[in-house]
């Protein structure tokens, strides 16, 4: 027996019920890019599946990813065995939530500002 592929999840065996807006993938792939230093493009297949997977999880919030973006940029950024993790892939992948909601030793400024809602 031979499982067919779903024609709209893109290889990733989930269906996408929801893409994610446009402008929510291009601010978190810029704000990515801008905090990492990385050069990743928000039209991106990959890129959109990740970002897509995390929104149908009810992720739609940008200060969401925007929050794992900085938590894994203090602590990744200067590790040169963990720094090419910094990745969309990785960032976005099934570990989101853990990552999301791990502790964080972000400064007094940044902690305030994710509490009250902020957004770049």
């Amino acid at each position: 027996m031979t499982k067919k592929k779903c024609p709209h999840c893109h290889g990733t065996g989930f269906e996408v019920l929801h893409p994610a807006p446009k402008e929510l993938v291009k601010g978190v792939i810029e704000h990515l890019n801008k905090t990492a230093g990385t050069s990743f493009r928000y039209t991106n297949r990959k890129v959109k599946e990740a970002i897509n997977a995390r929104f149908n999880e009810n992720w739609v919030n940008i200060e969401d990813y925007e929050l794992v973006i900085d938590k894994k940029c203090q602590e990744w950024l200067h590790d040169g065995e963990f720094e090419r993790y910094l990745r969309p892939s990785t960032l976005f992948g099934a570990k989101f939530g853990q990552y999301h909601g791990q502790k964080w030793t972000g400064t007094p400024g940044q902690r305030d500002f994710y509490r009250r809602g902020g957004s770049y």
